[in-house]
């Protein structure tokens, strides 16, 4: 198992001489004004934070990344440029403004409403404007721009996340000829047959082909992209082991499932912090001996109505555990200017009041819904609490929550239904898993995890905590960057072949 400590002698031997840029939308360290206005550092809760900020201290990196703090501009030098950490300074972040007019069409537009419903099964429409996709063009130049300007002709390794960003690697690879560039999506990919809805796939699929490494979590999402692209630019050809051959260079198309960082959930779990908020959960919400927990950002590709639909159809099924047994949702409020999810919030909201009113008393609700973020701390405590944990997700890459849980369970109690199109039921094997859209199914295998021997759930978990500590997200972490480091620099095609190559097809 790679371990935090380990990522600083990986560094050393892997990146020599390599100068190494991390370009994401979300910034690691955001500045904001106290209320006596002072100005303050906070590293976000993310684990992709936790994964590359070791790699960047020891690399003595850059990180690019959309300025989203109020005090961000007061800290930064002419360049737009702030050494963080803050405490102990290791790199330097890059902040990158836009109007609020390409913030919108880029982030809330294209990003959003067309490449999230497009690369996600959940049945939700995207919305496809000509507006949000130039924005969307305008973003990728300007954050191109800024890697140009970190990185010039030097040796650099470019590592871009996600689904913001589907046009840099060949922007980069345009300006940046000696960088390697190697781009984690961290979402599904689409089917050829749902990516051809998208009026700019051929725009989309170019961009990330200039990627020298283009990961995902799985290898089905891999051949997708791979049948995608050669469905789409029939010159491009296939070689042994997931390689794209292309203009006389070589896109390197691999999985790698991300992890978590299981020690950190895993020691956090027995904290005195832990267990007086376990009691403090138990004495607020006035919770009963059994308790169902589910853990989510309030989106329509999380399941979160057909799981509270299927907590209703339980306590129908099996009155006996009417007065003993809660189910806590707590959904994460997420793009509350769309109208997906404000009419998302709406439901759930009206099923969790319908629910409760149907088998509330004077001392009990079944249904306990938080509408606000957990410290790490409060997740880490409804964990420990929980008898099962329940993920019902229509399609996700990965999701986190189900190894979070599981890491927080040294006790090898608990059990986990998972989503069978969660990206984490490949290697979760010893969960519970269910089919989201079958309310009767999660809702028998609610009883079937509160009636498990203790024996059985040791055994499921132990194994689920194995695979988790194994595949955690040092590891990731660590496979990604040494495959992208063994990618050689290829000089990209001619902008005439591209051009003339998309306009034939």
């Amino acid at each position: 198992m790679v371990r935090y400590d380990n990522i600083k002698q990986f560094i050393r031997a892997t990146l020599v001489r390599t100068r190494f840029v991390v370009v994401s939308n979300r910034e690691p360290y955001i500045h904001t004004y106290s209320k006596t206005g002072e100005i303050q550092c906070n590293q976000p809760t993310s684990g992709l934070v936790s994964a590359l900020d070791p790699v960047l201290q020891a690399a003595r990196g850059i990180w690019i990344a959309h300025s989203t703090g109020e005090a961000d501009a007061a800290v930064v030098d002419r360049n737009g440029m702030v050494s963080v950490p803050p405490d102990s300074p290791q790199y330097w972040l890059k902040r990158v403004w836009m109007t609020p007019e390409q913030e919108k069409g880029y982030y809330s537009g294209f990003s959003n409403q067309a490449l999230w419903p497009l690369c996600h099964a959940a049945y939700t429409r995207p919305h496809f404007d000509r507006k949000h996709w130039q924005a969307y063009q305008q973003v990728n130049e300007l954050f191109a721009d800024t890697v140009q300007q970190a990185v010039g002709r030097s040796r650099a390794l470019v590592f871009v996340q996600d689904y913001h960003f589907a046009l840099l690697p060949r922007l980069i690879k345009q300006r940046c000829p000696n960088a390697i560039v190697a781009h984690f999506w961290h979402i599904p990919w689409p089917s050829p047959e749902v990516l051809r809805i998208c009026p700019w796939q051929r725009e989309i699929v170019w961009g990330l082909l200039g990627s020298d490494l283009l990961g995902f979590h799985l290898p089905q999402y891999c051949r997708n992209f791979i049948a995608g692209a050669r469905a789409l630019f029939p010159q491009v050809r296939t070689a042994p082991g997931n390689n794209l051959h292309h203009q006389e260079r070589l896109t390197k198309v691999r999985p790698f499932p991300i992890g978590i960082d299981f020690e950190q959930f895993d020691g956090l779990s027995g904290s005195e912090a832990v267990e007086r908020q376990m009691k403090e959960f138990r004495r607020r919400y006035r919770l009963p001996s059994r308790i169902g927990i589910g853990i989510d950002r309030l989106d329509y590709i999380k399941g979160i109505p057909a799981r509270l639909r299927a907590v209703d159809r339980f306590l129908e099924a099996f009155p006996q555990y009417r007065g003993q047994f809660s189910f806590v949702q707590v959904a994460v409020p997420s793009r509350c200017d769309l109208a997906p999810y404000q009419e998302l919030r709406r439901t759930v909201c009206n099923l969790v009041k319908e629910i409760n009113r149907k088998y509330q008393t004077r001392d009990w609700k079944p249904i306990v819904l938080i509408l606000h973020n957990l410290s790490l701390p409060e997740v880490t405590a409804l964990y420990r609490l929980a008898d099962f944990c329940l993920v019902t997700s229509l399609q996700d890459g990965m999701n986190l929550v189900a190894q979070e849980f599981v890491a927080s369970r040294p006790d090898d109690q608990g059990v986990l239904l998972l989503s069978r199109f969660a990206g984490a039921a490949v290697f979760l094997r010893d969960a519970f898993l269910v089919n989201p859209y079958d309310i009767d199914e999660i809702a028998h295998h609610i009883a079937d995890a509160l009636q498990l021997e203790p024996s059985e759930k040791r055994r499921r978990m132990r194994r689920m905590r194995s695979r988790v500590r194994r595949r955690n997200i040092f590891q990731w972490t660590v496979d990604v960057l040494a495959a992208a480091a063994e990618c050689g620099v290829a000089p990209l095609g001619s902008e005439e072949e591209a051009v003339s190559t998309s306009a034939a097809l």
